[in-house]
């Protein structure tokens, strides 16, 4: 006797299509995460490199088709005087990368970049860095070896006073809001030097050496024919640290005249437009090349140009 089973075209499949989900569930369960460490040189959540880091960290998880083990930490080199001082941040950082294997170290702008380049034969000889949202003059190419890429913005300072001037053009006096903090200090020397050819035109006045609160005073009593430029605040003259985003509402909320900022972060603090920093650009072109360095590219060979300001906004 034969006995004959029929089995329903219908079901073949569906049968199939379980199978093939069962297999892809269980290979993306045991696939191994790629780990990806992001470095920041504040002790806190600072605007615009956290701002460039959260674009980042978005467009990575969003984009990956492998899973992502991403850690952060944050660290206080940005106002570390001397090199030397860095030994805890070190030795803290060795603690925390022990027992991990990772795939990519990623700074977030120059100050962290400057102290992953410091101290990678320490921490992480072998394994590649993406350095993002950096200026382009702080990266020389000679810093930069096989194992690394780079994701730069090119800052266009005198474009800064020139839209001041197209916004308000009786202004005759700039007082220009920075820090002085080691990086700050840095700014404050090329902004002088950019904003030279225009010292016959303006008046520009620094709050570099100045107090928060005495800066808050000087915002509170300008002419009308005064405007000001908010840079990069850190930390004060008398040393004392600041959170950027609400330092800028502060101001904004005793200043007598407009107030101008440096990146698209700011737009909706109370600053005037413009063409500005693209934080979230930065952040999102980071995670493209990221990626790119995960499934194989070499970081060095990896080329993207340096992103600019944006239209006016």
């Amino acid at each position: 006797m034969v006995v004959r089973t029929c089995i329903q075209p219908g079901l073949v499949r569906a049968a199939l299509a379980c199978a093939a989900i069962l297999l892809w569930t269980m290979t993306s369960w045991s696939a191994e995460p790629r780990r990806v460490l992001i470095v920041h040189a504040f002790g806190h959540a600072y605007s615009p490199w956290s701002d460039m880091a959260g674009s980042f960290r978005n467009e990575l998880i969003k984009n990956s088709k492998e899973p992502i083990d991403l850690y952060e930490v944050s660290l206080d080199t940005a106002r570390v005087q001397d090199t030397k001082d860095e030994a805890p941040f070190v030795e803290y950082m060795r603690a925390l990368v022990a027992d991990r294997k990772l795939d990519l170290i990623v700074p977030i702008g120059a100050p962290s970049a400057f102290f992953v380049q410091r101290n990678r034969q320490l921490l992480f000889p072998s394994t590649p860095i993406l350095i993002v949202g950096a200026d382009r003059r702080r990266i020389p190419a000679y810093s930069l070896t096989d194992k690394d890429a780079v994701v730069l913005l090119d800052l266009d300072l005198p474009a800064y006073l020139a839209n001041i001037l197209k916004l308000r053009p009786e202004t005759t006096e700039v007082s220009v809001v920075v820090g002085n903090s080691p990086v700050e200090r840095y700014w404050t020397s090329e902004l002088r030097r950019d904003f030279e050819p225009l010292a016959d035109r303006l008046k520009i006045d620094w709050f570099n050496d100045l107090t928060f609160d005495e800066m808050l005073k000087r915002a509170a009593a300008m002419p009308p024919t005064a405007s000001i430029f908010w840079f990069l605040l850190s930390e004060d003259a008398a040393g004392i640290p600041y959170s950027q985003d609400r330092a800028l509402e502060t101001m904004r909320e005793v200043a007598s005249v407009p107030i101008f900022g440096m990146g698209d972060y700011e737009i909706g603090r109370g600053i005037v437009g413009g063409p500005l920093m693209q934080t979230q650009k930065l952040g999102a072109q980071g995670a493209d090349v990221a990626l790119r360095i995960l499934k194989g590219e070499n970081p060095s060979a990896i080329k993207t140009p340096d992103v600019i300001f944006g239209s006016p906004i």
